[in-house]
Order: structure tokens, then sequence, then C-alpha cells
């Protein structure tokens, strides 16, 4: 087994997979069956500094707390060597006894993640082993998603902005808020390139799939936004964080009503829903009877 390079912009990034792998010979051998990247270095959109380092460690048998343990302290002695990534590097190990087990390696490895392995996920390190998993159909990924929005309106207090405060510069301050307000701009773009397409892809991908079917206002700032995820500043004019406020807030409605129409939540011509709450008890009904 060998580590295969992703031949990345970012030269540290291969650096710390490398050593990542060697480390993981060194400490598990034999017992480590793959490992895969997924996410942004598996798109080709990773931000050196910024993104996470997403990926799955596949041990070839049950995970004992020996292994979690021998685990943790392989990715600490990485975070140690490479700080600004800690806490972003292959958030945890995977048996490959789930494997046959699909509910299994959805509830450990989540939807999303599932599908982006299977759909587009890079063997760096030891045999393949996720062709024998079944890729999702397009009603499951439909319904994924509704969840997700579901999950997200129901947890919204910590998340995108449902309202917009008059006066309000609360993002401005630091770049984490303003880093939030364009990650939610272009979620709603991902999540309707993911139903269009039946693929998750890159959020690259997404808006540029976006703005070859839109000629709109959503379009000029999914292209803002791009370029803004790309940059480090810690605030942003305030005749530019207003208006991205605000059309981040009107095109997360817009995905909801969407949604909510695609898996017929709402019956033909009944009136858009932006209300919160109301958003809220639609998807529940979902979430009861998908």
């Amino acid at each position: 087994m060998r580590f295969e390079r992703l031949y990345n912009r970012d030269e540290e990034v291969d650096q710390i997979l490398g050593y990542l792998v060697d480390r993981t010979a060194d400490v598990f051998g034999e017992r480590v069956s793959a490992v895969y990247v997924t996410g942004s270095l598996a798109y080709g959109d990773f931000i050196p500094g910024k993104s996470d380092i997403d990926g799955f460690l596949f041990f070839d048998r049950e995970i004992s707390e020996e292994d979690l343990d021998d685990y943790r302290t392989v990715i600490s002695a990485v975070e140690k060597i490479c700080p600004a990534y800690e806490g972003k590097i292959l958030d945890h190990p995977v048996s490959t006894a789930i494997l046959g087990d699909r509910r299994k390696l959805e509830e450990v490895l989540g939807f999303v993640n599932l599908t982006s392995l299977i759909q587009s996920g890079k063997l760096i390190y030891g045999r393949e082993i996720i062709m024998s998993v079944k890729p999702p159909t397009r009603w499951e990924l439909d319904t994924y998603m509704a969840h997700d929005v579901a999950d997200i309106l129901n947890r919204r207090s910590d998340r995108i902005p449902c309202v917009l405060e008059e006066g309000s510069n609360s993002a401005s301050g630091n770049w984490e808020g303003v880093q939030a307000l364009v990650d939610w701009l272009i979620y709603p773009a991902r999540v309707l390139y993911t139903m269009k397409t039946g693929r998750i892809g890159s959020k690259k991908a997404a808006v540029v799939h976006y703005g070859l079917l839109h000629d709109d206002i959503y379009n000029v700032w999914l292209e803002e936004a791009m370029r803004l995820r790309g940059e480090k500043r810690d605030t942003l004019p305030e005749n530019q964080l207003h208006p991205l406020m605000q059309v981040t807030v009107d095109f997360f409605w817009h995905l909801v009503n969407v949604i909510q129409a695609r898996m017929g939540l709402v019956r033909k011509g009944e009136e858009e829903v932006y209300a919160p709450a109301e958003a809220v008890n639609r998807f529940r009904r979902l979430l009861d009877v998908a």
C-alpha cells in the first residue's frame, strides 16, 4: 500500500496527508484498509488554511477503544505540525464491517459525506472498497436535502438569519460572521444543484450550474460570494454587507419554497411560505412521512 498524492496546488496539504498516511501505517499497519479524501480536496476547490481536510480512514475490523485512542494520537500529532488544520482533519475512523449496512453507513458518515464518498471520493492509501456501496437514488437525495434544510430551520438561531434587523452590522466585526453569510448564500445553490443533477458537487460547480440556468440578482451575489470565499478580510463595507445579508435571507427562503413544492408539501397554487415557523411545521410533516 502507498500514498497516492493529490498533486494539489497547495503542496502543504499533500505533505500533511503524506505524513498522516505514514503515521497511520506505522501505528496500525495492515489493519487499515483504505484512506479516502472527500469534499473540497476531492472536488478541487480546496482553500488552503480555511477548508477542512475531509475524508475517512477505514479499518478492516471493528474499532476498539484502543484503536480510537491511537487514532486520536495520530491526528493530534498531525495537528501539532499544522495547527491551522486543528479539528479539521479526517473526522473519524470507520469500520469496513458496516460497508454492507447502508443504514449504518448513513448514520456513521452522514448522508452528504456518504454520497460524496461514493460519487467523488479519492483513494489515497490502501485498496478500493467503496465500489461495493450502492449509490443513492434521486428520491433519497431529494429527501435528504429536505431533511437537511428542516434541520437547519430547527437550529436557525445558530445558523442563517431568518430576519434582517434594520441597522444591524453584527456580521461586519469579524471574518467568521461574514464567512457564515457567504457559506449560507452558496448553500441553496448546492442543494438546488443536487436536486437538479442527482449529484453532490463542489460549491464552485453549484454556483456555475446555477449561473447557467438563471439571470438574476442571486446569480450576481453568488459570484461575489465565491470571490469573497477566497479572501480573508476581517470586515465587509456596509454597502456590501447589508445587500449580502438580505440576498442570503431571500435566497434561503426561496430554497425552502422550492423544496416544499418539490416534495409535495404545498398544493398547486398555494401561496409561498416565508414564515420560519410555518416552514418548520411543513418540513416536520415531511420528516413524519418520508
